[in-house]
């Protein structure tokens, strides 16, 4: 019986609701924690008079004088005659920051009471921090000529930065300098005429690229480094390529036209030139080739051939292929 009774009146205090202010009875209400004393911050019978010097020992105006004391914070500006005032400090350490208009800040550590008048210095003006290199700019004019007679229009110049090393060599820069260079690509025009608008002044490695390699890294026709200041009149760039030549017979010697001629360097296999095509004399072409050893490879039909050349800058190289045995027709 006891229990039944604990039971219910437990059940009536779940699904009671007290209006405000009213329990039931022997029900007592917890209430939020009591709050802590407030802390005043200590106020002491203390003050601290003093003057602030700049490295000369000049008076120090408008500068700001912070500092901590126990959990006392406290501040004041220096007067035109460096002078400043700090009071109701309490006793014990104060560590003061000196802060300026210029780096860098003060700072000092005292004990008060300090028995009498202070003079804090601060330390000397950082110096001034070197400024940029004023970045000279103006247009460059070049022009380029190709070997053999080629037009060299829709070619591109590219402007590779150089950077001085301590040796008294150059290299290439990795990463843009103060002095403003930074590489540029231009399109070769008409009569192979080209200009750079607002050049950077500076040292530079002039490549020459193909129509077909435009943004690309190789193959280089020419690597020449270019000093622009400006004064110089236009550039005259000569590409530094060779070119190979062939022709293909069939073993009646009649031309064989439409053959697949490959090129690609024998050191990068990687480095593929465009695919040319016998023409209706069976002769082939390839240009804007740097000095260097190349292996050829023809496709026509069943038949094939394969060989390694080399290619001479400013030459023609000519290259015997056996006669094709294309089969019967």
């Amino acid at each position: 019986m006891p229990l039944v009774l604990i039971g219910s009146l437990a059940a009536l205090v779940l699904m009671h609701r007290d209006p405000p202010g009213v329990l039931l009875p022997g029900i007592v209400k917890a209430g939020p924690a009591p709050l802590p004393p407030l802390q005043l911050t200590t106020v002491g019978p203390h003050l601290l008079r003093g003057v602030v010097v700049d490295s000369t020992g000049a008076p120090a105006p408008d500068v700001f004088i912070s500092g901590r004391i126990g959990v006392r914070i406290v501040g004041a500006f220096t007067d035109e005659q460096g002078t400043f005032l700090l009071e109701d400090l309490p006793a014990g350490e104060l560590d003061l920051l000196l802060a300026r208009s210029v780096l860098p800040h003060g700072s000092a550590q005292l004990t008060v009471p300090t028995g009498s008048d202070v003079r804090l210095e601060l330390p000397p003006e950082s110096e001034d921090l070197p400024t940029l290199p004023r970045i000279e700019r103006s247009a460059l004019e070049a022009r380029l000529e190709l070997p053999f007679g080629d037009l060299p229009e829709d070619y591109e110049i590219a402007f590779l930065p150089l950077r001085t090393e301590a040796t008294g060599g150059s290299s290439r820069a990795t990463a843009p300098g103060l002095d403003g260079a930074v590489q540029r690509r231009v399109d070769v025009g008409p009569y192979g005429k080209l200009r750079v608008e607002d050049l950077a002044h500076g040292s530079y490695l002039v490549v020459v690229l193909p129509p077909w390699a435009k943004g690309g890294s190789w193959p280089h026709l020419l690597e020449r480094p270019v000093e622009h200041r400006g004064t110089t009149g236009p550039v005259k760039l000569r590409a530094q390529s060779g070119e190979l030549r062939g022709e293909l017979l069939d073993g009646r010697g009649e031309p064989v036209v439409g053959a697949a001629v490959h090129l690609r360097s024998a050191d990068r296999p990687q480095q593929v030139w465009p695919l040319e095509s016998s023409s209706s004399t069976g002769a082939f072409r390839f240009t804007d080739l740097p000095g260097g050893s190349y292996r050829l490879a023809v496709t026509a039909g069943p038949a094939s051939f394969e060989t390694l050349v080399r290619v001479s800058a400013l030459r023609t190289t000519r290259v015997e292929v056996p006669a094709l045995e294309l089969g019967p027709r």
